[in-house]
């Protein structure tokens, strides 16, 4: 489980497209924060400050606006065109003890001794507590060998998470390399027909 990060947020009272613009040039970017049964309320953080956050792929962060911290899901992000900045991030108000459902990213630590891996799950989803939530999920390589497989009963989960496959679902496995077939690769490897050339042969055979 990664630390909470806490966002220092301000009130933004001028809305619109031309004071959105003013603030990404000053290198702030809006914000939306909801939910709880509250009203929405239109913000404004350091693009220096959330940068980090998303790029660190969190998904829960504590806001601080005005003195008063309130834990929320980041729920949508908007870059621009060219992907290098955010310009505008939707938060969504969550209760601390609530649980909730959010997707995660598998990685794999490490090496196989032999073998090639195989992961054909490479995110889940996960309903947990808010403050359970883990960066990522790691699957350590060392040790497997051929014929092994890890399966999402295997993964090392936070305390009373649920997990949205089936335990016996297949996440990685170390299966043996392919065999070459020599001749097939010699055949492959063969110089290829020149196309005209069997033309030309016909054609001097005629002579």
């Amino acid at each position: 489980m990664s630390e909470i990060v806490t966002l220092n947020v301000e009130s933004r009272t001028s809305l619109g497209t031309a004071n959105s613009r003013r603030l990404r040039r000053a290198d702030k970017v809006p914000a939306n924060v909801y939910g709880l049964a509250k009203p929405t309320v239109s913000v404004q953080v350091d693009r220096d400050a959330i940068t980090p956050v998303l790029v660190a792929a969190a998904h829960v962060v504590d806001l601080n606006l005005d003195g008063t911290v309130a834990r929320a899901m980041i729920r949508e992000v908007q870059y621009d065109t060219f992907f290098t900045k955010v310009v505008h991030v939707d938060f969504q108000r969550i209760d601390p003890e609530a649980r909730i459902d959010v997707e995660v990213e598998i990685s794999t630590k490490g090496q196989t001794a032999a073998g090639v891996v195989d992961q054909p799950v490479h995110r889940i989803s996960l309903n947990c507590l808010s403050y359970q939530v883990p960066e990522k999920l790691y699957v350590r390589l060392s040790g497997m060998k051929v014929g092994d497989s890890i399966t999402v009963a295997n993964l090392e989960l936070p305390s009373g998470a649920k997990a949205s496959l089936p335990a016996e679902t297949v996440v990685l496995r170390v299966s043996a390399p392919q065999a070459v077939n020599l001749e097939t690769a010699a055949v492959t490897a063969a110089e290829p027909e020149v196309i005209g050339r069997k033309k030309a042969e016909d054609e001097e055979a005629k002579k």
